[in-house]
């Protein structure tokens, strides 16, 4: 792939308005939602967890020792961010 800066330069302006929308909210509370659709149960709450070099990641606790680990992929920073989640999915569950 070839360097634009001018889009590098509207991506980064993507990513900040999207990382400011994000710890705008209450993102623990977006965390445990999100975690709720994929496991019900009682959770205790959910705390940042360790982050990667882009993505925000929460640790949701459920009162049962079930640890659950949801990951906010940002945008402006993937670009085929859907394709890198769906590719991630497959081998978690291969593994």
């Amino acid at each position: 792939m070839y360097f634009d800066p001018v889009a590098q330069e509207r991506q980064e302006g993507n990513f900040k308005i999207w990382l400011g929308q994000l710890l705008k909210g209450d993102p623990e509370q977006l965390a445990c939602q999100l975690a709720k659709t994929h496991r019900p149960g009682h959770k205790l709450g959910a705390a940042l967890w360790k982050n990667g070099a882009y993505n925000i990641c929460y640790r949701v606790r459920y009162e049962a020792g079930f640890h659950a680990i949801v990951r906010f992929a940002p945008l402006g920073k993937t670009v085929y961010r859907t394709e890198k989640v769906e590719n991630e999915a497959v081998v978690l569950q291969y593994l």
